[in-house]
């Protein structure tokens, strides 16, 4: 019996010492704890320690591909590709840093080994770089409630949810998980998981709307939590480029802020407004439509500064929706589309990048109130306050009465702008007072430089305009500036001297007499003497028609002072004069008073007094006696014609004058070329008849 025992021993010692080394040589991973049909070798998840099948709680398939080498246990199981069946010996060894990651990663606070039992409390891995540096789920849990968001943010916002840099920004147009592929790849597999903190961060943009065009300038081994990270720039991406793509498929050269540094403002893309060339590649009118953005992009923007509705932007259309107080229609074209029955267009129609003149839109001038009396329309600009006038038409450029700001203009609304402290034309004649009341065609100007005294300011009379849509009635000229001016003199050649009418108190030949005197009717019209004198009227008739021989009224024998004797180049026919209680109030004898004219309109209120003199013969009926005639008054160049002192005879000059606008002295044939200046009223016989 005990020689049976020890027979019985030596068969098993023999079994088990020789044929076990083959056993130990053949047996592989899946053996034990992975699957031999299909083969693989990760060990087989299951909700329990199952001894039919050999699974075991865990998460091991959903962290590796299938059929996967011994060697990719070595992620987590440092030495795993190298064990035999021996290695068995009662513990699980564990990786210190879990898939090579920078930081230390405990599995339930172990970093190298365990023990191994049939009933483990499960645990989290800390600091692995595959879940983004954050405590994993418990192993073993359903790994369908493993999102996005259980490693990092969507979008990533900072700290351990990763560099927020700009993604919320770029979050509010590309909303959702599936638009993370507009800027990287499309991760759909665990090996973006497991491959996280060994390769480059996977920038690309391949997706709609840059369709494989833009690169990125930063850094791309650095994006865990517990890395520095480095931003760099976008380039030639479409949603920070200019928007011409949409024309020519090409995207123009761009590059955007630093990932992270803030929101870019609307001129970081492309202009505020756009300011790309027209045609080149794409029509461009944004420089001529100088108001807000929203008044044609009003569903993108309401303020031209923010978006509100970010689906309207960087969306590779031109979405055009009218603002407040404009309407018209839109009609897409790559090239830039045309607008019709647009508001600001008088309802006409205008092709994006096209020149549009101002006939387009209204008339030119307008034909509503008086702009037909200011302008005949050439030349004229909104922008400017040049007074372009020529002989036969006024030409006021628009901004004399409108801003010269083109934002103001086609905005919907009539802009009344009479005064501008940055004006440098025809404009800055008026002052800060300039103003008006009333609106359309009942606005009346008031206190500006055109309808004034012509004086310069803070000595200027004012008259207010008629209504714009009325005229003047009767004296045009006295409307303005006085026919005469009869503003107070101020002193001889001052700047506010007058010498067109006077009334004084002065010598004459009948001693000490308030006078009417003045640039008007006539020399010496009311004091000329007969000769022989007549007991009943020792003077000649002061005024009568034609062929009367009067001092005034008949042309033939003399010459009637007026606005066109020393303004022979802006009047030609002088208006009838009223200065009511006066000698010169033509109205006591005119019962149909002649209106002004003027011959060149670029001569008249154009910020300057213009002096020309009458040209022809200059006749008066206040002849002097032969004697002094010849000695003192024929040297001048005066001819005396039919005698002396008959009903036909008059004496004659050929005009001539000089004036000096420095001094406002003139040297003139009818004050027997004596200097005079302008405004002196002390100015007596001897001013002319210097020899008497």
């Amino acid at each position: 019996m005990k020689q049976t025992i020890i027979r019985y021993f030596a068969i098993l010692i023999g079994l088990f010492a020789f044929p076990l080394t083959a056993a130990i040589a053949s047996i592989q991973c899946y053996n034990c704890h992975g699957t031999s049909v299909p083969v693989d070798n990760r060990p087989l998840d299951a909700s329990h320690r199952n001894i039919s099948s050999g699974g075991f709680r865990g998460s091991h398939r959903t962290h590796m591909n299938s059929q996967a080498a011994p060697a990719a246990c070595e992620t987590c199981h440092p030495g795993s590709s190298t064990y035999a069946s021996a290695h068995r010996d009662g513990v699980i060894k564990v990786s210190s840093r879990i898939n090579g990651s920078p930081l230390t990663t405990p599995y339930k606070n172990n970093t190298s080994t365990f023990i191994q039992t049939g009933t483990p409390a499960l645990g989290s891995c800390s600091n692995v770089n595959c879940h983004f540096e954050k405590i994993t789920p418990i192993w073993g849990s359903d790994p369908s409630t493993t999102t996005c968001t259980t490693c990092h943010g969507v979008p990533p916002s900072g700290d351990m949810n990763g560099a927020a840099g700009s993604h919320s920004r770029h979050v509010q147009y590309f909303t959702g998980i599936v638009n993370c592929q507009k800027c990287h790849a499309n991760n759909t597999n665990f090996q973006h998981a497991t491959s996280a903190g060994n390769r480059n961060l996977r920038v690309n943009f391949v997706a709609a709307p840059n369709n494989g065009s833009g690169a990125y300038s930063g850094p791309l081994n650095d994006y865990l939590p517990s890395q520095a990270n480095i931003f760099g720039s976008c380039s030639n991406t479409y949603c920070h480029s200019n928007g011409t793509s949409v024309a020519t498929t090409v995207i123009s050269a761009n590059t955007s802020l630093v990932w992270g540094s803030g929101a870019m403002a609307c001129n970081g893309c492309h202009g505020s407004p756009p300011t790309y060339v027209t045609d080149s590649p794409k029509a461009n009118s944004h420089a001529k439509h100088v108001f807000s953005c929203g008044s044609c992009h009003a569903g993108t923007t309401a303020d031209g500064t923010s978006i509100t509705d970010v689906t309207r932007h960087v969306n590779g259309a031109y979405d055009l929706v009218p603002g407040s107080g404009a309407s018209f229609n839109y009609s897409f074209a790559h090239t830039g589309g045309t607008c019709s029955t647009i508001s600001c267009h008088g309802n006409n129609s205008a092709t994006w990048g096209s020149t549009v003149a101002c006939g387009s839109c209204h008339d030119v001038p307008p034909a509503n109130g008086a702009h037909l009396a200011h302008t005949d329309g050439a030349g004229a600009r909104y922008d400017s306050d040049a007074k372009n006038s020529v002989a036969a038409a006024y030409r006021f450029n628009c901004g004399n009465c409108h801003p010269m700001d083109l934002a103001k203009h086609g905005n919907g609304l009539v802009d009344i702008e009479l005064y501008n402290s940055a004006a440098t034309g025809f404009k800055s004649n008026n002052t800060a007072g300039a103003g008006r009341t009333g609106t359309g065609n009942a606005t009346v100007c008031l206190n500006i430089y055109c309808h004034s005294s012509g004086q310069n300011a803070g000595i200027r009379i004012y008259s207010a305009t008629p209504a714009w849509g009325g005229s003047f009635v009767g004296n045009r000229c006295a409307g303005c500036h006085g026919d005469p001016p009869t503003y107070a003199s101020g002193g001889s050649g001052s700047t506010n001297a007058n010498s067109h009418y006077s009334r004084s108190y002065t010598e004459t030949m009948y001693g000490w007499q308030t006078v009417d005197s003045g640039h008007l009717i006539g020399l010496h019209f009311d004091n000329i003497k007969k000769d022989p004198p007549d007991q009943n009227d020792h003077l000649i008739p002061r005024s009568g028609p034609v062929g009367s021989g009067a001092a005034h009224g008949d042309s033939g024998t003399s010459t009637t002072i007026s606005c066109p004797t020393c303004h022979a180049a802006t009047v030609t026919v002088f208006s009838q004069l009223s200065a009511p209680g006066t000698v010169f109030d033509c109205t006591a004898c005119h019962s149909a008073p002649t209106t002004g004219s003027i011959a060149d309109k670029s001569r008249h209120v154009n910020g300057t007094r213009d002096v020309v003199f009458m040209a022809g013969d200059f006749r008066s009926k206040a002849q002097l006696r032969l004697t002094s005639f010849t000695s003192a008054v024929k040297p001048l160049g005066w001819t005396r014609n039919n005698g002396y002192k008959a009903s036909n005879s008059y004496d004659s000059v050929p005009f001539s004058g000089s004036y000096n606008p420095a001094e406002k002295s003139c040297v003139t044939a009818c004050h027997l070329n004596q200097p005079v200046q302008w405004g002196d009223t002390n100015f007596n016989c001897f001013g002319c008849h210097a020899d008497l």
